[in-house]
């Protein structure tokens, strides 16, 4: 692949510990969003690396919903594309999107068409940690519904962290100011685009 783009393979394809080459499918995805306002005023480009490792489930279905590759027996693209952070909380630093279904938070559906559970360990909850949300306080299952968050918080029981921002953190800093203390937007900012890297 590097040879293609004119880097040298040894550069673009990365070793592991053993100095031996890792399979492009065992590496950690990193999956981008390209934020908008509804009026189309482009915010700029935001970059996960998504720890497939700890959490392959939910990585999978995180890059399935960003890549846009299933549908459901519903009809529904499984596609973050288009979609809208539903929530944007300035004071707690958290942004909350991923409804696939409702684009209002009332609903979500995993790309794997059924939702599922994911017991393993949370990643760190620290500042750019990209989190799967629980259906429910109650509830172990995850569908499509994330959140980030962009400030220190005390103590977080919801969701599972399973990647972190790489790239972009700035422009989700910006997203922010178009949040409110109850959590409802006063301005839309929309995913306009999105994939895997």
């Amino acid at each position: 692949m590097g040879a293609v783009l004119g880097i040298p393979e040894r550069l673009a394809h990365p070793k592991d510990e053993h100095n031996e080459l890792i399979p492009y499918n065992a590496m950690d995805p990193r999956v981008y969003f390209v934020l908008a306002t509804d009026d189309g005023d482009e915010l700029g480009r935001v970059v996960f690396k998504l720890s497939k490792k700890t959490h392959p489930q939910l990585t999978e279905n995180f890059r399935l919903l960003c890549t846009g590759e299933k549908s459901c027996a519903l009809g529904l693209d499984l596609h973050y594309k288009k979609t809208h952070f539903h929530a944007i909380c300035p004071k707690k630093g958290i942004v909350v999107g991923g409804d696939v279904v409702n684009r209002n938070g009332s609903g979500g559906h995993a790309a794997t068409d059924v939702s599922f559970t994911d017991r393993n360990a949370t990643l760190p909850k620290e500042v750019g940690a990209l989190c799967m949300l629980n259906q429910s306080s109650k509830s172990v299952r995850f569908d499509s519904q994330f959140f980030v968050l962009l400030d220190k918080i005390d103590h977080c029981e919801d969701g599972v962290a399973f990647g972190k921002v790489t790239e972009g953190f700035d422009v989700l800093r910006q997203v922010l100011k178009f949040g409110s203390d109850s959590g409802i937007p006063s301005r839309r900012v929309i995913i306009a685009d999105c994939g895997q890297l």
